[in-house]
């Protein structure tokens, strides 16, 4: 009765590994040569804070960001244009055009 027990606990536990390893679709030739940067990726909100406070100095540094009340909104663009060649190399990111 133990046997038949163990063997069963096995088979569960093997069937629970082999479905955790699923991925997707794809198969063979298409999964090795699948590219994820071709794909439209989802688009992530990030929170912002809106309303910034005049503080500075050790003022700002001694604040306790809990007790303040902040309103945070959502932000985030959907749409990216990609920069290749020349500009893609000289890209000065602290520059905003």
């Amino acid at each position: 009765m133990k046997k038949i027990a163990l063997i069963f606990v096995a088979f569960l536990v093997t069937l629970a590994f082999t479905n955790a390893q699923e991925s997707g679709d794809l198969k063979g030739p298409a999964a090795k040569n699948y590219k994820p940067w071709k794909h439209q990726a989802k688009s992530e909100a990030m929170m912002v804070s809106v309303s910034p406070d005049g503080k500075k100095g050790p003022e700002f540094k001694n604040s306790k960001i809990w007790k303040e009340d902040s309103e945070m909104m959502v932000a985030g663009s959907k749409s990216k244009v990609k920069k290749t060649g020349p500009e893609a190399k000289n890209q000065k990111p602290w520059k905003h055009n």
